[in-house]
């Protein structure tokens, strides 16, 4: 049984249509990233997961059930953090989650324990009779996935999780996410995709209501992305001469690289910023280093610096949804 199933999703608003027949399916344990840019229909199917926004059309499924909206039937599966969670300042982390729990129906019995639990799986449990106006953003954070635990749901749902904290925040939150993998399936969005690299077996990319394409980051990555040199110069009038002589030669060695260079699909990209040059390039690095190099210093054109820059989810984002 699939985690979650959203079969030809649709829905418009106010007449425009904002999802097109979205299909996506997560298997039970994984953490899967959703990215797209503003306006591609994240947060309208996120709530149309949560049951808060109904469909035109379609259907979606949790563990099995299906979601209705207005109805909390389904959510006993699901756990959801908001970007910037709110609480109740005045209560302490223990006072809070026991009031969730009793919300949601949890039997009085069973809440102190379920506390202790997921206090102590968000590394809070130390810090779980202090008043929550004391707390810091990543502590806020990590509060709201307590929050988001209670229960144990089969789906966790984060959106934006990260975009309010700091490096360490960031590290530890994700760190945090890591240690729930296999325990239940969570769907990230995000718009940090090294944030994704790190975390997500599957990242999918959602575009004008469609799903584009999906697949691990190394796959996708693969496809989609050239590896590039970055190459620095003394000035920037010394990069701008370069660019042309360097984009030629990289041309060439991929002709001599490919049999055939109607299947190379050389993608756009070169540029320069200031006194560096970024140039993608295909065939192995030692082969289109060296024939760079010749070029340059043969026009008397010596770098200062010179890398290999290996593609990332940013370059995938630019060339499927660009």
């Amino acid at each position: 049984m699939k985690a979650l199933e959203i079969h030809d999703l649709v829905k418009h608003y106010q007449g425009k249509r904002v999802l097109h027949g979205l299909n996506l399916e997560l298997e039970p344990g994984e953490i899967y990233g959703l990215v797209g840019p503003n306006g591609a229909g994240k947060t309208t199917t996120m709530r149309i997961i949560l049951g808060l926004d109904h469909a035109d059309s379609g259907s979606v499924l949790i563990a099995g059930q299906q979601v209705h909206f207005g109805s909390a039937a389904a959510n006993r599966h699901v756990g959801f953090l908001s970007d910037v969670p709110a609480f109740y300042d005045y209560l302490t982390a223990e006072e809070y989650l026991s009031a969730c729990g009793s919300i949601a129906g949890t039997p009085a019995s069973a809440i102190s324990g379920q506390v202790q639990e997921v206090t102590g799986i968000v590394g809070l449990h130390s810090a779980r009779k202090r008043l929550i106006r004391g707390f810091s953003r990543g502590m806020r954070q990590r509060l709201g996935i307590a929050q988001a635990l209670l229960g144990s749901p089969k789906l966790l749902i984060c959106d934006e999780p990260t975009s309010a904290l700091d490096p360490k925040g960031r590290h530890d939150f994700l760190t945090l996410l890591d240690g729930l993998r296999g325990s239940m399936t969570v769907l990230l969005s995000t718009h940090i995709l090294s944030d994704m690299e790190r975390l997500c077996d599957r990242v999918g990319f959602l575009n004008r209501g469609r799903l584009v394409e999906e697949g691990s980051p190394e796959t996708l990555e693969s496809a989609y992305a050239q590896p590039r040199l970055r190459i620095g110069f003394a000035g920037a009038d010394q990069a701008e001469m370069a660019l042309p002589l360097a984009a030629e030669a990289l041309q060439r060695q991929a002709r001599q690289y490919a049999r055939d260079a109607e299947t190379l699909h050389p993608r756009p990209g070169a540029g320069r910023t200031g006194s560096e040059i970024n140039l993608p390039y295909s065939g192995p690095y030692e082969q289109a280093a060296g024939e760079v190099l010749r070029i340059l210093l043969s026009a008397r054109l010596t770098p200062i610096s010179f890398e290999q820059v290996s593609p990332n989810l940013d370059d995938v984002f630019m060339e499927v949804v660009g």
